[in-house]
């Protein structure tokens, strides 16, 4: 799975633009890029009002003077690229761990727009009857392992010869 960032998203420039554009063109439309990727949908109360015209206004005025229309138009199309998708999902909840940084989950809450006509099998009592087998043969591989981990750790305790009761092993 490929990360998404500033630098992956400025790899989709075209080269003929890419090699006509100078360095400081370059890192202020990797800012802009990078500003378009944090920006958040759920802050803003109004999702259309996010495009990569407003994002371009926030350009240096000088390095805007500098770029010509067709280093612009690829600058635009990037930040684009950069911008979160529109969902029409009511709500958009996305949580990053605070310990690791590097994975985060998205919770949508909204009306299910995939196709209905999935397929399921016809035998669903041999299904049940599969998973409920399944399910009691998981239960006692479990069950078991904490029988054997505890006898082991009984055996362990009465070879080492101690007493967890006062005159246990005494009688």
């Amino acid at each position: 799975m490929k990360t998404i960032n500033k630098d992956s998203i400025f790899n989709n420039i075209c080269p003929t633009i890419q090699k006509s554009m100078s360095r400081e063109q370059i890192s202020e439309s990797k800012r802009l890029i990078n500003i378009a990727l944090h920006s958040n949908i759920e802050e803003n109360i109004e999702i259309q009002g996010i495009s990569e015209d407003l994002i371009f206004e926030k350009i240096n005025p000088l390095i805007e003077e500098s770029m010509s229309n067709e280093q612009k138009r690829e600058s635009k199309r990037l930040i684009k690229l950069s911008l979160p998708k529109q969902t029409k999902k009511i709500l958009a909840i996305n949580l990053c761990f605070w310990f690791f940084r590097l994975f985060y989950i998205t919770f949508y809450l909204g009306h299910e727009k995939r196709n209905k006509s999935r397929q399921f099998n016809k035998n669903f009592i041999w299904e049940v009857f599969l998973m409920f087998i399944s399910s009691v043969f998981v239960l006692s591989i479990a069950l078991s392992l904490v029988f054997a981990i505890f006898l082991a750790l009984y055996y362990i305790k009465s070879l080492m010869g101690v007493d967890l009761f006062d005159a246990h092993l005494l009688k």
